[in-house]
C-alpha cells in the first residue's frame, strides 16, 4: 500500500513543474525599420506540449534615454514574419520588449523577452 501512495505523490509532483515556455528575438531583431520612424520586430515562441498562445504579442517600446513608454499589439503571424512598429522619433534609440500570454487547461503564464535596443529609422 505504501508503494502505491508514494507513486501517486510522485506523479502529482511531476505534473506540477513549471513549463519551459519562452519568447525570444530572432537575431538581429529588433532592428531599424524600413520606414521613417519605425523599428522592426521579429521573434519566435517556444511552447511545451499542451500550451497555446492566448493573446496577440505585446510590444513595449520606450526611449533608451528615458521617456514615455508605448504599447503596440501585433499578431502572432506578424511576430514570426516580422513587422515594423511606428510613431517613433527617427534616429532615436529605443528599448524594446515583447510579451505574450499562453494558456494550458486554464493555467495562464506571461512570457517576457529580454529587453533589447534598436534605432528608429
Amino acid at each position: 500500500m505504501t508503494l502505491i501512495v508514494t507513486s501517486v505523490i510522485g506523479l502529482l509532483v511531476a505534473t506540477n513543474t513549471n513549463a519551459d515556455n519562452n519568447i525570444v528575438w530572432t537575431d538581429p531583431w529588433p532592428k531599424t525599420g524600413q520606414q521613417k520612424g519605425t523599428i522592426a520586430v521579429k521573434g519566435t515562441i517556444t511552447l511545451d506540449p499542451g500550451w497555446h498562445v492566448n493573446t496577440s504579442i505585446g510590444i513595449e517600446i520606450w526611449p533608451a534615454d528615458g521617456g514615455v513608454q508605448q504599447f503596440h499589439n501585433i499578431s502572432v503571424h506578424d511576430w514570426y514574419s516580422g513587422r515594423d512598429i511606428g510613431d517613433l522619433t527617427s534616429g532615436k534609440n529605443y528599448n524594446v520588449t515583447a510579451r505574450v500570454t499562453v494558456v494550458k487547461m486554464g493555467t495562464y503564464q506571461t512570457l517576457v523577452s529580454v529587453t533589447k535596443q534598436a534605432r528608429a529609422k
